[in-house]
């Protein structure tokens, strides 16, 4: 019986399984060399290596996009906060107050009308590049 069947919970990779049952052939000349048995057993750990490299890549991809996606979010509120605190003082300051008073309510919504900002759209086009960088790391 395979060790994966006895053991299905130690996820044994089959190319292990596969060489340790070589190795244990029951005629020698079955068996392979030592030079070969060391370079395939040095292969499955560095496959198990990059894997574990490219799992570590994915979730720092996924954390960052993360922190990117975090980042255009408190950067929507704050903008809609800016507009509903424009709206309030265009409603509160009447059209002939003194120029003073008008200064902080044309700043908010010189702010509010500008397009889209660009690092709105940039944060999107990274957050975008990020998980999708995750999701080819992860394999």
């Amino acid at each position: 019986m395979a060790p994966r069947d006895l053991a299905p919970n130690r996820s044994i990779p089959v190319d292990l399984e596969e060489l340790c049952l070589m190795a244990m052939a029951k005629h020698p000349e079955e068996r392979p060399p030592a030079k070969k048995l060391a370079d395939d057993i040095g292969r499955i750990l560095e496959g198990a290596k990059e894997r574990e490299r490219r799992n570590l890549e994915a979730k720092s991809r996924v954390r960052e996009g993360r922190r990117t996606t975090e980042r255009w979010k408190a950067l929507k509120v704050e903008l809609q906060a800016a507009e509903s605190e424009a709206k309030r003082l265009a409603k509160e300051i009447p059209a002939w107050a003194i120029v003073d008073k008008k200064q902080e309510m044309w700043a908010l919504e010189d702010r509010v009308s500008e397009p889209p900002d660009r690092s709105d759209r940039r944060l999107r086009r990274e957050r975008s590049r990020v998980f999708a960088g995750a999701r080819r790391s992860a394999g």
